[in-house]
């Protein structure tokens, strides 16, 4: 038998109750993980100045270790780029300095090693950053500065992408080899399916005091989402269909001075059909999208997108952003647009309200149930890659 492996694993997205993207990605993969492997040590380790549980039940799995560090986060970031402290590959418990064979990041964070032999790997999952960092507040864009992506891509053994467009987009602006990306696809949660119960989701429809016809998006309130032209498309559809409403599902993000503006030039009869609700549970997000008209997709770019994959696995018909990943993610089943073009939406939707045919079309799409799979098979991969790296 092979010698168990400490692997080091960064786990400060899931120190939140709300989790984002990059948290339930890695509450996905480590739970599947974790379920798969009882041989090799999981040291979970995380800053912060607060002592906030995990978002995650580790304690099950007697293999896991979780050690936060009480440091800010403003310290850690400092300390890290100017005197590359602290290392990440060494740690100490119950009094004894444990060394990393393996560390994972699973996003983008500070990364200084002690020993060269620590074998290194990174999830990417978008270069927004460098392509589009005018959607960044100056924070976010000092953070990017801080924890230097291409000195980790660069020092990385191996690179994990999740979608092929993340990948060459890898290739392309930071000449990373193509044989250490590894392609590993997000995942959909199988409670987002098509429900038949109408007196289930008429009661999620009371519980939210939703209308019975609306156009939904879910996600952070940010620019790079361009929320914004969504709204504006809604303006031109309401005047269209009375009984239309608007719904959007996120917590608010960051640059919110465009957003607040196109807000305040809206109409009281369009701000009173424009509904907002802040982090749904995640039990009720999928009647959410069973119950929308349209689910809406007006990002600029996306390292994966997962929320119309969850849409389509609840039968909701989706328009999407026709950019970066989201065609090879949703493919043909979803009507595509330019998502620069606030008129481009306000046709999809027309199109689709209009034409009976066209809605059914996009209706009667079938899911890729292989998606309900790929936690587990992106869990196998990581897995494979320890073992043998």
């Amino acid at each position: 038998m092979s010698k168990s492996l400490n692997i080091f694993i960064e786990v400060s997205a899931l120190r939140q109750q709300n989790l984002s993207g990059v948290g339930n990605y890695l509450k996905n993969i480590l739970q599947h993980l974790f379920e798969m492997d009882n041989e090799n040590r999981y040291f979970l380790y995380s800053y912060g100045y607060k002592d906030e549980e995990l978002n995650f039940d580790y304690s099950k799995f007697p293999n896991v270790i979780y050690i936060h560090k009480k440091l800010s986060n403003k310290f850690v970031y400092f300390t890290n780029y100017f005197f590359k402290f602290p290392k990440i590959d060494i740690l100490e418990y119950n009094g004894e300095k444990i060394k990393a064979n393996i560390v994972w990041l699973p996003n983008l964070n500070i990364c200084s090693l002690k020993y060269k032999k620590t074998k290194l790997i990174t999830t990417i999952h978008d270069l927004s950053f460098l392509k589009h960092n005018y959607f960044f507040n100056f924070k976010r864009r000092l953070w990017h500065f801080i924890t230097t992506p291409k000195k980790i891509i660069k020092r990385s053994n191996y690179l994990i992408s999740v979608s092929y467009n993340t990948a060459y987009e890898l290739e392309k602006y930071y000449k990373a080899r193509h044989d250490k990306i590894i392609v590993s696809a997000l995942g959909v949660d199988k409670k987002f399916h098509r429900i038949e119960d109408s007196n289930y989701l008429e009661f999620i429809r009371q519980k939210y005091s939703l209308p019975e016809k609306f156009i939904l998006f879910v996600g952070t309130i940010e620019p790079r989402k361009n929320v914004t032209s969504l709204i504006g498309a809604y303006e031109k559809l309401a005047k269209d269909f009375p009984d239309l409403y608007l719904l959007v599902c996120g917590e608010v993000g960051w640059n919110m001075t465009e957003f607040e503006k196109t807000l305040n030039n809206l109409g009281d009869d369009i701000i009173s059909r424009t509904i907002f609700l802040n982090y749904l549970p995640g039990a009720d997000l999928p009647s959410i999208y069973n119950l929308a008209k349209i689910f809406v997709w007006p990002s600029y770019y996306e390292g994966f997108g997962l929320p119309p994959l969850e849409a389509l696995a609840c039968n909701c018909v989706v328009v999407s952003a026709n950019n970066s990943s989201m065609p090879e993610v949703i493919g043909k089943n979803a009507l595509l647009i330019e998502s620069f073009e606030i008129n481009d939406i306000y046709v999809a939707c027309c199109n689709l309200l209009q034409n009976q045919e066209l809605f059914s079309h996009y209706k009667n799409q079938i899911f890729d149930e292989s998606y309900y799979d790929n936690w587990h098979l992106s869990a196998q991969k990581l897995l494979n890659l320890f073992n043998k790296i």
